[in-house]
């Protein structure tokens, strides 16, 4: 609002994007009792906003969506212990597309 961070407007999105967070996260602070109730239900006064991490990507198509989407459900997690570390993204397909491609082509067509 007015150039400043709204948590209840990011968490929202954040739900709209992740899915509710798992009660563990619920857990971790007393400030979530002003967003979800016991149950994990969200009761902000910010809607959940109507979109997803596919209606959010509409530059990619086929393999090249999926394998975005799936490098970015990896990352964003609500839980930080549950994020992969670079080191566990090193070997993600995403990633590492290019020199995959790269493997595919015979010898004699690389320049």
């Amino acid at each position: 609002k007015d150039g400043h961070l709204d948590d209840e407007q990011h968490l929202a999105e954040m739900v709209s994007l992740l899915g509710p967070p798992p009660k563990r996260f619920l857990k971790m602070s007393d400030k979530c009792s002003q967003y979800w109730d016991q149950e994990g239900n969200w009761i902000g006064t910010v809607p959940i906003p109507n979109h997803t991490l596919e209606t959010c990507e509409d530059r990619l198509l086929g393999k090249d969506k999926e394998l975005l989407l799936q490098l970015v459900r990896k990352v964003l997690r609500w839980v930080p212990e549950e994020r992969p570390s670079a080191e566990g993204l090193f070997d993600d397909e995403f990633l590492n597309q290019l020199e995959l491609q790269k493997e595919q082509v015979p010898s004699s067509r690389r320049v």
